[in-house]
């Protein structure tokens, strides 16, 4: 059975090798997921269509300028999107993320950008 060090790895971040290698296997589930979207490509692209006819109604017939209105739309997917994300933003989760991402090499975490005078 593996030892749990969890709690020894959080003090100072955690081990950048651990980090890679779920990395690589959460981004070969990723890959999969891609390729299951190219199986259901002509669905989706049916659908599209059906959408871009919406919005070129919505330039015919009310001057809705349609560039726009993908802006919005894609604007607001991301809002909902980061919404559903921050309701269950558990501060210790939001902490190890960080530390997750800083073992990975993104930049920052709040503690050290708000020492650097980046908040």
């Amino acid at each position: 059975m593996a030892e749990n060090t969890n709690n020894l790895s959080r003090g100072n971040g955690f081990d950048p090798e651990v980090i890679e290698g779920y990395v690589s296997r959460f981004d070969t589930l990723e890959d999969t997921k891609d390729k299951l979207k190219e199986e259901h490509k002509a669905e989706i692209d049916s659908l599209k269509e059906d959408q871009r006819i919406v919005l070129e109604e919505a330039k015919r017939e009310h001057g809705i300028p349609v560039k726009a209105f993908e802006h919005f739309f894609k604007k607001r997917e991301l809002q909902r999107a980061l919404a559903e994300f921050d309701e269950n933003g558990d501060p210790a989760i939001i902490h190890d993320a960080d530390l997750i991402a800083a073992a990975f090499g993104l930049e920052g975490t709040p503690l050290g950008d708000f020492a650097e005078g980046r908040e």
